[in-house]
């Protein structure tokens, strides 16, 4: 009997031992892990921030300098607004062929001009339009790139309709199309 009851220790002391080396391995493993996690990944400190590309003069960050342009983005172009619309113009694109070619407008309209021109389906009359043939009163408009750009106004448009400081809002509008310019 003695016999049995040392073979029965022995194999408690070898499963204890067994558990011992594992949990050691195991500790290890876990400890280079964590040291090689913390090694490689870098300080806040030692971190510099990406510089920021500092815009050039020709392309501003904003191209609509705060509201002072309308910004047609679809089109890479902008229309410098008179201050008394400034930031307050928005525009619906459309396309349409005439006898003298293929257009595309962008239709303005203004807050200013509500309750008079509600929405871009009340459409004031007042379109920025590009063309990649001169119109044929290309007089008044700008060649930029591959395109002529100029305004056709409307006059049956619901711009008839607006008086005073409205109707000088919208006349200077229609004048300041005339400055557009590209924006990239």
């Amino acid at each position: 009997m003695t016999s049995k009851e040392s073979s029965s220790g022995f194999s408690v002391v070898w499963v204890i031992v067994v558990l011992l080396v594992l949990a050691a391995i195991g500790f290890t493993g876990w400890s280079v892990a964590n040291r090689k996690d913390t090694t490689t990944s870098p300080t806040p400190t030692a971190q510099t921030p990406a510089p920021v590309p500092s815009p050039t003069p020709s392309q501003p960050a904003d191209p609509s300098e705060a509201g002072k342009y309308l910004v047609i983005k679809e089109w890479g172009v902008r229309v410098l607004l008179p201050s008394s619309l400034k930031g307050n113009v928005f525009y619906a694109l459309r396309e349409f062929d005439e006898s003298d070619g293929h257009f595309e407008a962008a239709d303005l309209n203004s807050k200013l001009f509500q309750p008079e021109c509600r929405d871009t389906a009340a459409d004031p009359g007042l379109d920025v339009i590009r063309t990649p043939t001169p119109h044929d009163g290309a007089a008044g408009f700008t060649h930029l790139g591959d395109f002529w750009y100029g305004s056709i106004w409307g006059k049956d448009g619901c711009s008839k309709f607006l008086t005073g400081p409205k109707a000088d809002a919208f006349n200077e509008l229609r004048h300041s199309i005339m400055t557009v310019e590209a924006t990239n």
